[in-house]
């Protein structure tokens, strides 16, 4: 995309990609025939908008202590996080605080807003907005936010929403359900804000980084009553870690479908620590994991293991594939991809990426790695073809 950055990016339903620009845009791409389907430009703050656009009244709700901890010496501005569902649904968040909501129209290669999530917008001129510093949707379309406030929130859309027009989605957007899934009322200190988090479908569970270090773990049962916090783990501040926010974090499983969780450093570290196999017969169970006191079967003893090498730079994002593959990339320019089960191992590292890097992605069928950090490009590293067998080989 010309005169522009990638700053954030998502997979939707493959070849199916969103960005999040430098300038405040948001595009939707066809990664497959290279081609760029429709933009919503200038929707979000961005410092480089020029005077005519019509982002300009917004102002940059990002203090000084989030902008390091997101971006520490490199921040490039612009889009903060964006997300998809399916072929056409975005949502995207920027530096003025909240969601936007955005539809693709294949017909007419526009991509049209929607409306936004409305507990999250300023209420008036001059308060403090919710910044959104992460957004993910899960595979039924319910979709995830996190931010500066440390509360986690569930947004779930009206029944076939996702099937409406666009003027059918208009008018049924303020009909949304926002769920706030907070810590007990018995903690005490302050929520820390949500730097980054992923989904566990499988567990159904969401793990959140936080700039504390922490690492919480909520429950998101369809059942109400069982929102809850489980537990928090905080690797950085222990006797093995050096002290850090935790930047990013990742369920990964392995062919006997154990379960472990990693997070990443702003000091370029890695942790790993293996979920207690009660928590996954729970789920499995359809039960709720007994968590009556702090961290209670949450984990297994003495599984907590470093990922080396450690990247020199603060891990922005983490993504996992089935078998025990987990890729991180971070502001050394290094994509890494390591084996975790049964000890972590280095695989494959690949060069190159600036340090603007925000994103990487890996897609549902596990055969294909995306991620920014190429200027206004896109990268796609595809391993789903089979190799090429030369009759002089066999």
């Amino acid at each position: 995309m010309a005169f522009d950055w990638v700053r954030r990016m998502d997979i939707g339903s493959y070849p199916r990609v969103c960005c999040g620009s430098a300038h405040g845009s948001v595009y939707v791409a066809d990664v497959e025939a290279n081609k760029l389907l429709g933009m919503a430009k200038g929707v979000h703050y961005s410092r480089h908008n020029a005077d005519g656009s019509d982002a300009t009244h917004l102002v940059d709700g990002l203090d000084e202590r989030l902008r390091g901890l997101l971006y520490g010496e490199y921040d490039g501005g612009g889009v903060l996080d964006v997300a998809m569902h399916g072929a056409n649904f975005v949502a995207s968040a920027g530096r003025e605080g909240g969601v936007k909501l955005f539809k693709y129209i294949d017909r007419q290669n526009v991509l049209e807003y929607v409306g936004s999530v409305p507990t999250l917008i300023r209420p008036l001129p001059g308060t403090t907005p919710t910044i959104v510093t992460s957004v993910r949707f899960n595979s039924l379309g319910q979709l995830f936010v996190g931010g500066n406030d440390g509360y986690l929130r569930m947004i779930t859309f009206p029944i076939d929403f996702f099937g409406m027009d666009f003027e059918e989605m208009k008018s049924e957007v303020d009909n949304m359900t926002v769920t706030i899934i907070k810590e007990e009322e018995k903690v005490q200190q302050p929520p820390s804000p949500i730097l980054s988090f992923d989904i566990c479908e499988e567990l159904e569970m969401v793990a959140t980084a936080h700039a504390n270090g922490n690492v919480c773990f909520y429950s998101v049962r369809d059942d109400d009553s069982h929102h809850a916090l489980l537990g928090t783990w905080n690797p950085f501040t222990s006797a093995e870690g050096g002290k850090s926010h935790a930047r990013s974090v990742a369920f990964v499983t392995n062919e006997s479908k154990q379960w472990s969780i990693v997070a990443g450093g702003g000091n370029g570290e890695m942790w790993l620590q293996d979920i207690h196999s009660s928590v996954i017969e729970a789920s499995g169970d359809n039960k709720q994991p007994t968590t009556d006191k702090p961290n209670m079967q949450l984990f297994m003893q003495n599984s907590v293991q470093a990922i080396k090498p450690n990247h020199q730079g603060p891990v922005i994002g983490l993504a996992s594939r089935p078998g025990g593959i987990i890729v991180s990339i971070a502001h050394d320019g290094i994509l890494r991809i390591t084996q975790t089960f049964p000890t972590p191992k280095a695989l494959l590292g690949l060069g190159g990426y600036k340090v603007w890097v925000g994103s990487v992605c890996i897609d549902s069928e596990g055969k294909r790695l995306i991620s920014d950090g190429r200027d206004d490009v896109v990268v796609v590293h595809d391993f789903s073809k089979e190799p090429e067998v030369n009759d002089d080989d066999l």
